[in-house]
C-alpha cells in the first residue's frame, strides 16, 4: 500500500511520490536489481509521457525519488542531473496550506513553450563560471528589452518571470550554501512577487495570506532580511503556498488561518 495524507489534487507532487514509490516496490518485488536509479527515472518519464500524455515533470520525478530528509533538491533540465544541498535551518518550519481557492485558469501557459519563445530565451542566456548550471540570464535590461520587444506586454511579462524565476534559484542556493536564511528568504519572496506581477498566477486570498506572514516577527530590515517567507506552490493559479517560519511563530501564523477563514469563507487546510 502507497498512501499519503495530503490528497494528490493539492497539487504537492503526491502523485509524483507514488509513482516512485511504486516504481521501487515493483523493483524490488521483481528483483531487478540491475535496473539502476537513473533508468528508474527513464521509466516513469516515458509514463508520463506515453500514458498520461503529460512532460516538462522531470524535477517532480527526481524530487519523488532522489530526496534527502532536511535537503533541497535541484534540478538541471539542461543535462537531466540533480543534486541535494543541506537545509540548514533548525529553528525553522516549512508549513503547506491549500487556501482551498477555486483553481481556476486566466491563459494558456502552453503558449509559453511555443518555439519562438523558447528561441527568444536561448537568446537570453549567457554562460558563466562558478554557478550553478553553468548559465544565467542576461540582466541588462536595454538587451532584454531589445530581444523580448517583438512579444506581446502579457508574453513579456511571463518570459521575464521565467528569467527572475531562474535567478531566484540561483540566490537561493547560493544562500542555502552559506546558511543565510535572510538571503534565501528574500529569495523565495522575490519569486512569489514576480509569480504575482508577471506570471498573474496569484489571487487576493493567496495575497492576503502571504502579507499576514510578512508582518510575523518584523524587523526594521526586512526587505533586505526577511525571518519568513512563502510563496504559492502546487498545480492552478493561486491555490496552495508554502511557508518558513520559526517554531514559536506558528501559533500566530494558524491565527492569520482562522482570520482567513472568517474574512473568505474558505476552509484552508495546513
Amino acid at each position: 500500500t502507497v498512501s499519503s495524507d495530503i490528497l494528490p489534487s493539492a497539487g504537492f507532487g503526491i502523485t509524483s511520490a507514488i509513482k516512485a514509490g511504486s516504481a521501487f516496490a515493483i523493483r524490488a518485488l521483481f528483483d531487478f536489481s540491475t535496473c539502476s536509479d537513473v533508468q528508474l527515472l527513464q521509466v516513469i518519464e516515458r509514463g508520463n509521457r506515453l500514458f498520461l500524455k503529460q512532460e516538462n515533470l522531470a524535477a517532480d520525478a527526481f524530487t519523488a525519488l532522489f530526496s534527502k530528509a532536511g535537503c533541497a533538491v535541484f534540478t538541471d533540465y539542461g543535462t537531466a542531473s540533480y543534486d541535494v544541498v543541506p537545509l540548514s535551518f533548525p529553528d525553522k518550519k516549512i508549513l503547506l496550506t491549500d487556501a482551498k481557492v477555486p483553481r481556476f485558469s486566466v491563459w494558456n501557459e502552453d503558449a509559453l513553450r511555443q518555439p519562438e519563445n523558447v528561441l527568444l530565451l536561448g537568446e537570453l542566456k549567457e554562460r558563466k563560471g562558478g554557478i550553478y548550471g553553468g548559465w544565467q540570464y542576461e540582466e541588462n535590461p536595454t538587451e532584454v528589452n531589445e530581444v523580448l520587444n517583438i512579444v506581446t506586454e502579457d508574453m513579456r511579462r511571463r518570459l521575464l518571470c521565467i528569467m527572475r524565476e531562474h535567478q531566484c534559484v540561483l540566490e537561493a542556493r547560493r544562500a542555502l550554501e552559506t546558511g543565510s536564511f535572510g538571503k534565501f528568504a528574500r529569495a523565495v519572496n522575490r519569486s512569489y512577487e514576480s509569480m504575482r506581477d508577471l506570471y498573474n498566477s496569484s489571487c487576493p486570498e493567496i495575497d492576503w495570506l502571504l502579507k499576514r506572514l510578512s508582518e510575523i516577527s518584523p524587523n526594521f530590515d526586512a526587505p533586505r532580511n526577511p525571518t519568513t517567507c512563502g510563496r504559492i506552490t502546487g498545480k492552478g493559479f493561486g491555490r496552495c503556498i508554502y511557508t518558513m517560519l520559526s517554531v514559536e511563530d506558528i501559533p500566530l501564523f494558524q491565527a492569520k488561518l482562522a482570520e482567513y477563514e472568517r474574512i473568505f469563507v474558505f476552509h484552508p487546510a495546513c
